[in-house]
């Protein structure tokens, strides 16, 4: 991915190539949950004074731990390759891994796999997750600072984590 994107970036000269990468990095990242997610059946859990939030919570914490792995990748790549903009990249991929696990927590609870095969779902998915990414690479034309703007996705996100809790506790079968 790192060698088609530095490509691209020797055609469109304004891209920068760890920026993009870094956003491809975030959007390939959020599939960790779905990872986490697989094979788990909440019935499994049933029998624990747990509330769906408390086992969402639990793979986000999973996944947050994961997050590591890319994170530490993506900074030994800019380190290397393109300092002068590691520290955007860097709040890029936080900021756009946050967004995504969120909006597929709100839109599919603990059957991402499952839930994201209903066309409205992936509908809303689709059109929650595409401008953002669209406009962060229209972002990252104008210069890498701009980038900064997606930190205005982390109180979104917050926001939807908490309705995404609500949500599914309220749900008496949370698989679908």
């Amino acid at each position: 991915m790192w060698v088609l994107l530095s490509a691209l970036g020797n055609v469109i000269p304004a891209l920068d190539s760890l920026l993009l990468f870094s956003l491809v990095l975030g959007v390939l990242s959020s599939s960790m949950y779905n990872w986490l997610t697989e094979f788990d059946l909440f019935a499994s859990y049933a029998f624990l004074p747990l509330k769906v939030s408390d086992v969402i919570k639990s793979k986000l914490d999973s996944y947050a731990f994961l997050n590591v792995v890319p994170f530490v990748f993506l900074f030994g790549l800019g380190l290397k390759t393109e300092p002068y903009t590691l520290v955007p990249s860097l709040l890029v991929f936080l900021s756009i891994s946050f967004y995504m696990v969120t909006v597929l927590v709100y839109l599919t609870g603990l059957y991402p796999s499952v839930n994201l095969y209903n066309g409205k779902t992936f509908a809303l998915y689709a059109l929650s997750i595409i401008p953002v990414l669209i406009f962060n690479i229209v972002l990252s034309i104008l210069g890498p600072y701009y980038l900064l703007a997606d930190l205005a996705l982390l109180p979104v996100a917050v926001y939807l984590l908490g309705r995404s809790f609500r949500k599914w506790d309220g749900v008496e079968n949370p698989q679908f």
